[in-house]
Order: C-alpha cells, then structure tokens, then sequence
C-alpha cells in the first residue's frame, strides 16, 4: 500500500523536516544541561547549520576562527616580538643574563638551583626551557630571547585550552589570539628573560584549565592530582600565579564539596609540584615564605598599592598608559579608553549577578579581586610596573573574545534579519498556516550564505583593534629608560659593543662591576671573562672566580662618578692602573690587585 502524496511542494515538506531537526536539537541541547553532562549552553545558536549537520548524521561542532584570521594574528604578533627584540626595549639586561648563565650552567655541569641565582622567589623552569632552546640553536642572546618569546606563546596557547572550558569556542581562540598581540608589557616581557613571568603564567593558565575541566565534572582521582601537580609547579615558579589561582579556588568552591576525599589527590599533587620549594624553605630557614618588599611592609603599604594599582598599575597592563613615562596613550584617548573598559567590565560583572553571562564568571571574579591581591605585593611599591597585574590580564582577554563573539552573533542576526525582510521571493507555500513558520525558520540559500563573513568581519575588525592597541604601545614603550637602569649613578647604555671590544682587546678575564653590567657582560662574552657585581652577588662561583684572580680589572660607564672616586683612591694609595676608554665605557686596569671589599663604601657608591 502506497503511502499518501504530500498536498505541499517537495521543497516545503523539505522544510518542515529540517524545522522538526531544529526542534529535537533545541531539546537535545537542553536535556543535556538539565542532565548536567555539560554546561548550560545556548539552545538557538547557529540553529540552520546545526540542523544541516544533524540531518547528515554529524555531530555539531563549535564554530572556529577562520584559518586566514588565525595565521595573521599569529604572524602579528611574531613581528612585534621581533620588534621588541631590535630595538631597545629588548635590550638583555644582567636579570636576563642570569637566566641564560643559569641554563648555560645546567647544560654544561648539569647544575641548577631551586630559584633564581640570589633570590628566594621565582622558580628556574624558565631556565630549563632555555637550556633545552641553547642545546637546539646554539647560545647567544638572540637564542636567550627567542626562548622567552616561545614561553609567550606557551602562555597563549594554554589561554586558548584553559578558555575551551570557561568560555568555549570560539571565544576562547579569540580570547587567545588577543592576548597574543596585547598588551604592550605582555609584548615586552615576551623577549625579556627574567624567570618568574612567562613559564609561571604558562603553567598557571594550565592549572586554571585542569581546574576547569574538574569544575564540568572530569574529576576522577588522576586528574585531581594532576590539576594539584600544576598549581604547586605555578606556585613555585612564580608567586603571582596566586592571582590566578585564588579567584579560581572561589569558583570552585561548589565544586570542592563534590569532591570530597578526591581532594586529597589534589593536596598530594600539589605538595609534589612544589617539592622543590618545600625542600628549599626547609634547608634555608623558610625564607622563601619571607616576601621581599621596598618602601613600605605588607600591611602598611597595602593602602598606597591599592591606589596605586587604579591610577597607574591597571591602565598599563591594559595598554593605555606607558610604562616607564606614565603618559596616556594618545593623550586623553588612553584615559577614554581605560573607562571604556572599566565601563564594560562593571556591566559584565551586573550581566554575571543576573545569570545572563555564567561564562564570564571567572574572569570577572578574577579582575574583581586583582586589585586587593595587587595591594598585598610588597614588591609593587616600585610604581609602574605592568608585571605586578600581568598574570590576571588573560582572564581580560577572554573577556574580549567573548566580546567579539557575541558582537558578531549579533551582526549575524541584523544581517540575517535585514536580508529576510528584503525578500520578495518566498518559498512555494510560504501562505499555508500549516507550514509558514517552518518556512520562515529556514532560509538557508540566501542570507545564510553572508552569515559566516559578518561575524568574520567583527573579529578581524576587533583583533585589529588589540593588536593595534598593543602596538602603539609597544612602540612607545622607552627603551632607554626601561633597560638604562643605574650603574651606579648614571644609566645602562643600550649599546655595550664597545666595552665588549676592550675587554677582548686587552684580554681582560676577570672584572669588577656594577650589577647592571656584571652578569650581561659574562654571558655576553660567553663567561671568557667573568664579572662579579659590586652591589649584588648572584653566583657565588663567578664571585670566587674574580676574587682568586690575581689583577681583577674594575668597569665603568665613563660618564659615572664611581670612576673619578676610583681613579682618585688609586692615585691617593699609588696604586698604578692603566684606564682604556671607549666611547661610554672605560675598563681600569689596576698593577696591583685592588680588593673591592677593603675600598671605602663612598668610593664605589
């Protein structure tokens, strides 16, 4: 027996069929969030090109970032770094160079300590990494800074994978992607070595994305005690993974009475990833649970960095104000565009109170708390430093991704709309009141076909924008001023060719200097001659090495007090030297050895 011929077109059965797929998606996707298999999710997004891949047996994926979108932005920001690294903003200074003498140490003596040579903070991971980079490509500062430059893009893609659990695709990539190219003191720190920023972040933005996966309900006890091992790794190679981390511990707190026992898993994990710190604490006194500080305590400075962080810390991590002159980008722009932004995020924290925005909870969590976890770094008493915030400023990008995202749904639905009611065509028994709203629900051959580019236009538009930002305010990021640090009482030229020349000219191996100097012309040099720092001694090695020499030679930038005081005790104690000047430089070599300890403090300063 025949089944009855349909009384509708072919093409409008065909659209009833695709409207009843429309539906069961809908519900699908709603049984799924009431089951808790996986998060709340929106029902009616991209509903045409879900049914399409429904009706083909095909589950629905996330829509990405065009692959075109993706290179340019990843090429975009690889030139900014290059260009950091040309210029002198990417100038390597003695805090670099002690990351590479450190993975130069671990490579050739297979020796490395638990933090960074003469300090009690900042893990030395970022050390091994450039060991490894040093093993592939040689040594050299341009290698030094091209393993910092790999760490930044560690950093991103970790956002990216952490941000697949916060706030999906393509958000996430989004999110990603402009973080790569913004801000400026992300830009810069990415080809400035200095252990305790990139490396740190990385793993931290992978505990956050193990912590996130645990919050869906991948709980089991392995993954428990993984998400453990990466917090305790964060926390030990930088502190200020804890601005991360803290926020995120008060989105799990639902999350922590699930777990119950499996809690334990995470503790071990934790305690493991931090053994190295653990150890350290126990055999020096527990020092590094002592934060080191400047001007003012913890408690008593707290007030001061609180202020501090609104007026000067935030608008530099977010690009609108340069760090080191403190002057607003463009002027009053950068001042429009900070409360823009402050704007922005305070109507997202209302949408997040409302239910409307749960996927933007975190991050907002996380910038609502940065600026009393700010407050409580006594290193940030040294104003203007844009690494204090550094560590939340991803949580801000994914804050723009899933900007972008929903402005081009939004231009989606204008374009999709606007195009639907210049119509004049409509389907074959559009009229039916049986089958008008399946009709009218379905349009696939004409505005659908623009869809796709009117969201596309929205990213490339915004991405522009970011990368812009940064750009602007990486090129007036000053150099001079961010590398010429003191030596002691004049600034760090850029440019150290010269001293170099003299010191391999005159076959000078053994040196005094002011710290600024000492360990960049050691790893400069390739350790042929060796420096110890006047003020600050790193490596106790290096300091026995110039010690025991018998003629040690003393560097000076020439245009610094310290040498006249010098040459003038020489003088006075007739003690003969020879000096060689060279443009900035000057090298004193003294006849007789001129122990730096037995000179009074007021000649050396």
């Amino acid at each position: 027996m025949t089944a009855p011929a349909s009384r509708h077109p072919p093409e409008v059965v065909d659209a009833i069929q695709l409207s009843a797929n429309v539906n069961r998606h809908r519900e699908g996707c709603a049984e799924w969030a009431r089951s808790g298999n996986i998060r709340q999710v929106d029902a009616t997004a991209q509903p045409i090109e879900a049914a399409r891949r429904d009706r083909l047996g095909n589950p629905a994926a996330p829509a990405r970032v065009p692959l075109y979108l993706t290179l340019a932005v990843i090429l975009l920001g690889a030139l900014e770094r290059w260009w950091a690294a040309a210029h002198t903003v990417g100038t390597l200074t003695s805090d670099g160079a002690v990351i590479g003498l450190m993975a130069l140490r671990l490579l050739h003596h297979g020796q490395l300590s638990v933090y960074m040579w003469g300090q009690s903070y900042g893990g030395s991971l970022e050390a091994v990494l450039t060991a490894i980079v040093f093993a592939v490509a040689g040594t050299g500062t341009s290698q030094l800074l091209a393993a910092t430059a790999l760490s930044s893009a560690l950093c991103a893609i970790a956002l990216w994978r952490a941000g697949r659990h916060i706030v999906g695709e393509p958000a996430a990539q989004l999110g990603a992607l402009a973080f790569w190219v913004w801000p400026a003191s992300f830009l810069w720190r990415s080809v400035k070595p200095g252990g305790t920023y990139m490396i740190g972040l990385a793993i931290a933005l992978c505990a956050v994305g193990a912590l996130a996966r645990i919050r869906q309900g991948d709980d089991d006890w392995r993954n428990c005690g993984f998400a453990g091992l990466l917090c305790g790794l964060a926390v030990w190679s930088s502190p200020m993974s804890l601005e991360l981390l803290i926020p995120v511990a008060v989105w799990l707190i639902p999350t922590f009475r699930r777990l119950g026992r499996r809690l334990l898993a995470g503790a071990a994990g934790a305690l493991l990833g931090g053994l190295p710190a653990v150890i350290y604490g126990a055999m020096h006194d527990w020092r590094n649970l002592h934060m080191p500080g400047y001007r003012a305590d913890l408690l008593s400075g707290a007030p001061a960095r609180f202020r501090q962080f609104f007026t000067t810390e935030a608008p530099i991590a977010m690009s609108v104000r340069v760090e080191g002159t403190f002057a607003w980008l463009g002027g009053h722009a950068g001042q429009v565009l900070a409360w823009a932004a402050a704007a922005a995020l305070v109507a997202t924290a209302w949408q997040v109170i409302l239910g409307r925005a749960a996927r933007c909870t975190l991050p907002v969590i996380t910038l609502a708390l940065l600026p009393f976890l700010y407050a409580f770094i006594p290193l940030a008493d040294h104003a203007g430093q844009g690494r204090y915030a550094l560590f939340a400023v991803p949580m801000a990008a994914l804050l723009i991704g899933a900007g972008l995202e929903r402005a081009g749904a939004s231009l989606q639905r204008l374009t999709r709309d606007m195009a639907g009611r210049s119509r004049n065509a409509q389907p074959a028994g559009a009229q039916d009141p049986a089958v008008a709203p399946q009709a009218q629900a379905i349009r696939p051959a004409g505005p659908a076909a623009r869809l796709g580019p009117a969201r596309w236009l929205v990213w490339t538009a915004g991405l522009g924008c970011v990368a812009l930002l940064g750009a602007i305010g990486l090129h007036d990021e000053p150099g001079s001023v961010l590398v010429g640090l003191p030596t002691p009482d004049v600034p760090m030229p850029a440019n150290d060719s010269p001293l170099l020349a003299l010191l391999s000219e005159h076959g000078v191996r053994d040196a005094y200097a002011p710290y600024w100097i000492a360990y960049r012309v050691t790893f400069e040099t390739g350790q042929r001659t060796k420096v110890a720092s006047l003020e600050l001694d790193r490596d106790p090695l290096i300091a026995a090495t110039v010690s025991a020499s018998r003629d040690p030679a003393y560097l000076f930038v020439s245009r610094s007090r310290t040498l006249r005081r010098f040459e003038t005790w020489c003088d006075r104690h007739k003690v003969g030297y020879q000096a060689w000047h060279r443009r900035s430089f000057t090298v004193v070599q003294p006849r007789s050895k001129v122990d730096p300890e037995k000179l009074p403090r007021t000649v050396l300063g």
